[in-house]
Parts: C-alpha cells; structure tokens; sequence
C-alpha cells in the first residue's frame, strides 16, 4: 500500500482548508487495504477530488483518498460511449471524444476537474436547460464499498446505490469507473452562440424555457448586468455547429492575456465583476451578434480563472471567491421576487457581484440529493470576488437569508457550490430523501467508516 502523505488542501474558493492524510491508490486491493488501516486505528476515510469544491465537500481533517490514479479513458464510438476513470479529467476526456463527433452531454466549466469529483456532485453546465445534470448520462459505475465489494451500480443494478451515490460527495465509497452516454455532434465539433439582449426582466421567466423542439445539443441561458435596480439581460442561444470559421467571444478563451488581466482586475476591485458585465452589454457584445468557439474554450472557460489563481498563489495574492446556486421553481412571480431580494440584499451587504445568471433546470430524476430532483426550476448563480473578511461576513449573512427565502418558496440551494445557509433551511429542503439517505448509508457503511464533514455539518442533526 502507498504512503500516505500529509497536506494542506484548500478549498477552490479559498474558504476553507484542512491538514489531512492523503492516500493515493492505484488499485481496489490498494483501496480496500486503506479502509482495513483507517478500521483498525478507529479512524474514518473521506474523498478528495481534484479540489474545485467551493466548500467543504472534498475536504476532512481525517484519512483522505484521493483517485487521481484512477485516469483511464476508453471510447467506444458504436456505442456512443466513454468509460472513464475516476481521476480522468474532463479536459482528457473531452479531448479523446471529440475526434469522433462525440461530446459528453453534460461537463462542468474547468477541464481540470475529475470525473469521480462532478459525478460525486451531479454537477450541470450551461447545456443543463435540455440536457439536464450530469447523472442523466451516467449509465453504470463501479464502486468499492466499505465492506470491501466492488459493486456496479446503475438503474436496474443496486438502484438504491445509484441514486444516492451520484450527487453523494463521496459518502458511500470509492467509485474508480464510471460509463457516460457520449452525444453526437458531428466534426469539427464546435460551438455557435446567439447573443440577444434586453433591458429588462420581465419576460426572463418564459425567455429561459427550452423549445419543445430543442434537443441536447442546443441551451439557452442569461448573464445579468446589474444597473442600480436594473436587470440587464444578455441572453445565449447556443447549439453545437460544424462550422469551420471561428468567431471567437473573448469570456471563451480562457488562455489570453486580456483574459488574466481582466481576473486579476476582478480579485482586485470589488466593482470590476459588473463593470465588465456592463461593458459587455452596451459595448462588447452587439444586439444579435453570433460567436463560434471551439468547443474545450466554450466548455472550459473557467480554465481562465484557474489560470489566475495559480499565478496569484505564486506571487502570494490571495484569491478568495463564493459562489452559490438557487433552484426557484418555475413561477414568474416567484422568480422576480427572488431577483429583486438578491439584488437588494448584495446592496444591503455593500458587495456587487462578480456575476449572477440564471437557466432554467428540468426536473430530475430520483437523485437524492439532486437540488431539482422531481421539481423544475430556475438556477440563479451569484458569485463574488474581491473579498476582504469583513465583506464575507455581510456576503454570508445575505446568501443565509436568501436561503431561507429560497426555502420559503418551496426552492431548494444547489450543494454543489458554497452553501451558506442555516441548517435548518437545507434539511427542510431535502426532508424528503434523507430517511433514503440515511437509509442507504446504514446499508452500505453500517460502522460510519466513510465520512464527509460538509454532508453531515448540513443534515445529520
């Protein structure tokens, strides 16, 4: 068995970190060797992904394991199908699909990112509002449980695993492989966006509504620039396009300089986030343009941000960042509310956002922790950088209070990014599954070997 080494592992906001011991098998006897050791010095295990968690959700001051290991990628294009190691990255995978016409329906925004990591948080994307979350396309997995089973688990084969595993955060073993459902978009596989703009709100709840006609490979979805009380709209018609001839958006190309400058300038100046959102609306971005990116820098462009942050890291600048997600179910009076109380709340705390937007989530299936299981809704994302301590106390008391309203409103907040709520608000929201949860906890990891300090800091009591 390897040894382990001992880390300081942060969280991707900068939030939160802890001093843990972290395992890097390459093999099930390597995993199940861990559990054995962690058992028998009373000790429990958790995972750790790649560390692009906003939270607390790869993080434990205990045994951690992290599958970076586990990389392996394989397509099989006649069945329109990739199985991948749970430490592959999506930047890899994407890159091995995309020769053949294939892209995965669902990929979060940084390529750096693992599989078992956004599996572990059934993560959405911008092609979400027709391709629902990333549980959808996930066939089968296997999973070393802690009894020392390899088990597959899928709709039809240990059910009850699949759909508290996935969204789970790690909290019922060691998935090493997973089976995606691989989309058909054609080569060269790239990326056409239809930008339309409109100075107001009023109609967001039916603009955001997918066509009945659009399938996986279309979306669309709103950036908002804030004008006093003003919502200024940019919406993003987007589909998959063979077109040879790029037109690049320059938030989609995460890898030039005037895309560093503008991150740094953002991580500088608490009002730099929407004046860049309003230059875009009046400046940059013209009524009906058209854009056409490759489909990694369309996919990735959070890869820009990442950039940024290692190059702060090393000349010791501190990039600290929240971001947090809402479900509101679709009701127009209900979404207008909830805008208009973010927006006077970001006031109230003296923090413009570095960005807010807003998709339309369909209903998912049974996922238990899914935060649009069975119900649809509209995901409003607020994020801010920029932030002095001071700014994150007033940040966090205003995210808490419109969890509550979220609550309210028979919503429910998103766990995959930060989520600064009250207790009490989030198991009100997940009230429904968490016998199920518990359930199948108790099933799989009777002893409590496998802990996760974020899941249980949220429902255990």
């Amino acid at each position: 068995m390897p040894e382990p080494s001992t880390e300081t592992i942060y969280s991707y906001g900068g939030l939160f970190h802890s001093r843990s011991e972290i395992y890097y098998p390459a093999s099930v006897p390597e995993i199940i060797e861990i559990y054995q050791r962690a058992r028998a010095e009373g000790r429990r295990v958790a995972f750790h992904g790649n560390g692009y968690s906003f939270d607390t959700q790869g993080l434990d001051s205990g045994i951690l394991i992290s599958l970076a290991r586990f990389d392996s990628i394989h397509v099989y294009t006649d069945a329109r199908q990739v199985v991948v190691g749970a430490g592959a990255i999506w930047g890899d995978i994407l890159a091995a699909t995309e020769p053949h016409g294939l892209v995965p329906g669902v990929m979060v925004s940084t390529s750096y990112a693992s599989a078992g990591g956004t599996m572990a948080s059934c993560g959405m994307s911008r092609f979400s509002p027709t391709a629902g979350k990333e549980g959808k396309w996930i066939e089968r997995f296997l999973i070393v449980t802690p009894d020392g089973s390899l088990r597959q688990c899928s709709r039809s084969e240990n059910a009850d695993l699949f759909y508290a595993a996935i969204g789970g955060y790690g909290y019922f073993g060691a998935v090493i492989e997973i089976a995606y459902r691989l989309l058909y978009v054609g080569t060269p596989a790239h990326i056409r966006t239809h930008v339309t703009l409109k100075p107001h709100s009023r109609d967001l709840h039916l603009d955001l509504l997918p066509q009945p006609q659009q399938g996986p490979d279309s979306t669309i979805y709103s950036a908002f620039a804030i004008a006093g009380d003003q919502i200024l709209v940019m919406y993003c018609h987007t589909a998959y396009c063979n077109d040879a001839k790029l037109v690049p958006m320059m938030p989609h190309r995460p890898m030039i300089n005037g895309r560093l400058i503008t991150e740094f300038l953002v991580q500088w100046i608490p009002a730099m986030g929407q004046l860049f959102w309003r230059y875009a609306y009046h400046v940059y971005v013209r009524m009906n343009d058209t854009y056409i990116d490759p489909t990694p820098d369309y996919t990735f462009f959070m890869d820009g941000n990442v950039r940024a942050k290692r190059l702060g890291r090393k000349i010791g600048m501190r990039f600290r960042a929240i971001q947090q997600t809402y479900v509101i179910p679709l009701s127009e009076q209900l979404l207008n509310d909830f805008l208009k109380a973010c927006i006077q709340g970001m006031k109230a705390a003296g923090a413009p956002p570095a960005m807010i937007d807003a998709l339309c989530l369909p209903a998912d299936e049974g996922f238990l922790l899914s935060s649009s299981r069975g119900m649809s809704g509209y995901a409003v994302s607020i994020a801010f950088a920029s932030l002095s301590d001071a700014k994150i106390k007033n940040i966090t008391q205003c995210l808490e209070q419109l969890t509550t309203l979220c609550r309210e409103m028979g919503g429910r907040i998103h766990l995959t990014k930060n989520v600064f709520a009250r207790p009490e608000d989030v198991q009100a929201m997940y009230a429904d599954v968490l016998p199920a949860l518990f359930a199948t906890k108790d099933k799989y990891d009777p002893e409590g070997l496998i802990g996760n300090c974020f899941l249980e800091r949220l429902f255990r009591s």
